[in-house]
């Protein structure tokens, strides 16, 4: 089979309508010959076909001609056609997210807002619904899909994001940061919630904008776990350093009898027995059951503890300091 190969695109453009906020004017270009952005030859045949490709974006019907590149230059083209796809206009709603309710505000392709800013109330259903009723009138009035853009808050964006998402639209999650170093939309750099929604729905028209990326459900899970045990791990040390602290002002001595003060036995007889008084008062019997039956090392074990215990009660009495504050906070 012979093949011609040709090195150059023709295109041919088209507009049959013309989107509400640009300028009335059609500028046709005739079918033109020139030279391949891509540095590689183009041919018939299988990879040189043409193709059409339609898109209908602001109500336009656009026809784009190509010749499909030969070998390497076919995966630049489609990267090119993915471009083009991406730039379809679509309606910015901006969201400013806040622990009790949010500002929405709908912002075109050129800039312009739909409406005034709409407060939505996390806990009034009514409130809720009305937003997504905005969003979806929006998008009838002016033929184009819509994107959210929703400030990361903490945790109060994530039931607005999930209620937007359970609904079908496309949200994305935008840093503060991104939001805050924006171009002011005003010269007297107003801030407020309303005036931020109007900032995210503006940065959200920017084809660039880096969004946060929103792990699955089972990675938040994981996530939450981690810091939770990250969490009671940190309590559990900021509770010893508590109890030490207590027992080197009214039970000095009490560290050295256990390696641990947070072990079975030692914390046994703090709850029995919270000051160096305390111990010496109760009897020897129950003191020493108290241990063998803890610790189960054996009734020589249990006599060398208490002997310990005394002599650090009977320190404490001499050097320490012991309330009933103490007792209360041991």
């Amino acid at each position: 089979m012979h093949q011609t190969k040709y090195r150059g695109i023709i295109t041919e453009a088209g507009s049959l309508t013309t989107p509400p906020w640009e300028p009335v004017f059609r500028l046709v270009k005739p079918p033109i010959k020139s030279v391949s952005p891509f540095g590689g030859d183009l041919c018939f045949g299988w990879l040189g076909s043409p193709r059409l490709y339609l898109y209908k974006p602001l109500g336009c019907v656009s026809a784009l001609w190509k010749w499909i590149p030969a070998g390497k230059d076919k995966t630049m083209q489609y990267q090119k056609v993915l471009k083009m796809l991406e730039s379809i206009p679509y309606l910015s709603v901006g969201l400013d997210v806040g622990a009790d309710f949010t500002w929405m505000s709908i912002m075109l392709p050129n800039g312009t807002l739909a409406g005034k800013p709409f407060k939505i109330v996390h806990s009034d259903p009514q409130s809720r619904e009305l937003a997504i009723s905005k969003i979806k009138e929006a998008q009838e009035a002016y033929s184009l899909k819509s994107r959210c853009f929703l400030e990361s808050t903490g945790i109060y964006h994530i039931p607005l994001l999930c209620f937007l998402r359970d609904k079908g639209f496309d949200c994305s999650v935008i840093n503060p940061i991104i939001t805050k170093n924006s171009t002011n939309l005003n010269v007297r750099k107003l801030h407020n919630d309303k005036f931020d929604s109007k900032k995210a729905a503006k940065v959200g028209l920017d084809a660039s904008l880096k969004v946060s990326i929103i792990p699955d459900d089972e990675v938040i899970d994981l996530r939450n776990l981690v810091r939770d045990y990250y969490y009671f791990r940190d309590l559990q040390s900021a509770v010893v350093l508590k109890l030490t602290a207590e027992l080197k002002v009214s039970f000095p001595a009490y560290r050295k009898v256990f390696s641990k003060v947070t072990t079975k036995t030692s914390l046994k007889l703090l709850d029995a027995y919270p000051l160096a008084e305390d111990l010496l008062a109760a009897p020897k019997e129950t003191v020493v059951e108290m241990i063998r039956s803890t610790a189960r090392f054996g009734e020589k074990y249990a006599l060398a503890k208490y002997d310990a215990l005394r002599t650090a009660a009977k320190d404490a009495a001499i050097f320490g300091r012991a309330l009933k504050s103490n007792s209360v906070r041991i």
